[in-house]
Order: structure tokens, then sequence, then C-alpha cells
């Protein structure tokens, strides 16, 4: 507690500059998108700009991103409200969105045996051996909102091309997303995977962390992402 309390008085104590948040410009430059589950966030879709993608049952939203000198950051979600203000519009927002989050965000492409050992409170003497089949992590440099990684197709590319496999997209949260060859599974394992999906999302996470309960499968020869089961 005072700790926080610590941190409030530090921050408060700063001039935030709220002169962009009435340039259009400046907004635009700011923009970046995420990915949420659609049939989770219907009253929330209901009062943001946001861009559906019915072949996966997913919604982008919008949303700025603020850095700090120090590292740290601050999003704000856009809503309808703040669209009549500025005068613009969805289509408008995805497309300086889809040109932003990659240059401002990133991402990372990280086997899960490297992940684990570098977790705090496993001994670095031993370590995780390398898993077989390959699992790799996806999310961006920041953590944050990192499973909108997967909307990009150089992202997905060079999964395919690490794993030498078409392959499994399992949704661990919104802010980041695991890989597993499909070769090492069928459609059965696929419906488990999806019950398994929906068992952690229920007991392990806030509804706000929760991306999806589906299983996506990333088709090399088409270069396309669907929904598995």
């Amino acid at each position: 507690a005072e700790d926080i309390v610590k941190i409030y008085r530090q921050e408060a104590a700063l001039d935030f500059p709220v002169g962009w948040l009435r340039d259009r410009n400046e907004i635009l430059s700011r923009v970046l998108l995420r990915i949420v589950s659609t049939d989770k966030n219907v009253d929330l879709l209901g009062n943001i700009s946001h861009h559906n993608l019915p072949e996966l049952n997913l919604s982008i939203l919008f949303y700025f991103f603020l850095e700090s000198n120090t590292n740290e950051h601050a999003t704000m979600l856009i809503y309808n409200r703040h669209m009549e203000i500025w005068e613009t519009s969805a289509s408008e927002l995805l497309e300086h969105a889809w040109k932003n989050t990659p240059l401002v965000m990133g991402h990372t492409i990280t086997r899960m045996s490297e992940v684990l050992n570098g977790c705090t409170g496993f001994p670095d003497t031993k370590g995780f051996p390398e898993m077989f089949p390959p699992i790799y992590v996806i999310t961006n440099k920041h953590n944050l909102y990192g499973a909108a990684c997967i909307l990009y197709p150089d992202v997905l590319k060079d999964i395919a091309q690490k794993l030498d496999s078409d392959f499994y997209i399992l949704p661990s949260s919104v802010h980041e997303t695991i890989a597993v060859p499909a070769e090492t599974l069928d459609v059965n394992h696929a419906n488990s995977l999806k019950a398994m999906i929906r068992g952690v999302n229920q007991s392990e996470l806030t509804p706000e962390e929760i991306l999806s309960d589906n299983v996506y499968y990333y088709c090399r020869k088409k270069h396309t992402l669907s929904l598995a089961v």
C-alpha cells in the first residue's frame, strides 16, 4: 500500500500532456489495435469503434498507447463518443492502427522452453529441456495485447517456417498465444485442446484477459488462419 501511495504521489506531480487529444493527426499517429472475442464482448462492442473478423469470431478494437521516458505506459480505449469528437471513422482508425501497431509494439516468437527457463523461481542450473514437439509463445515486446500478433501474415509465415508444419494457435490470453505444430495432433486432439482452453479461461483468467475459447489453425499452403473446430 505504501508503494502504491508513493507511485501515485510521484505521478500526480507530473504535468500530463493532453493537448494531443484534440489534434486529429496526433491521434491517428498513436492509435493501435488489439483483438477480443466477439461473443464475449457484445455489450462493449456496442459502445466502441471496432472491426469484426467473423471468420475467427474475433473483433479488432482500437486504443491509444502512451509510453514515458521511464518505459512506463498507459492505454486508453477508443469509444464512439471519441469518434464523433475527432470526426473519424472505424475504417480510418483501422488503416492507421494496422500500420502503427507492428512498428510500436513489434512481435516476439519464443520457444516455450526458453520462456519457462526465464521465469523467476526456477533453478538456473538445470532449467527446462527442449520440448518435443517445439511450442512457441507469440506476443509483442511489451507483453501487452500481444495476441494481435496472429493477425500479421509475416509472423504466421515465420512460425510455419520454424515448425516446418501447419500449426494450431491456442489463445492463452489477450496478451499472448501459443503455436503447436499440427502434425502432432488430430481433430480429436484439437477438440480436447478447446475443452482445456475453456477450462483455463474459466478458472485462471479474469474476464478482461480472456481472448477466446476457440482453437485456430494456420495452413501454410493457403496462408490462412481459420477456426480449427
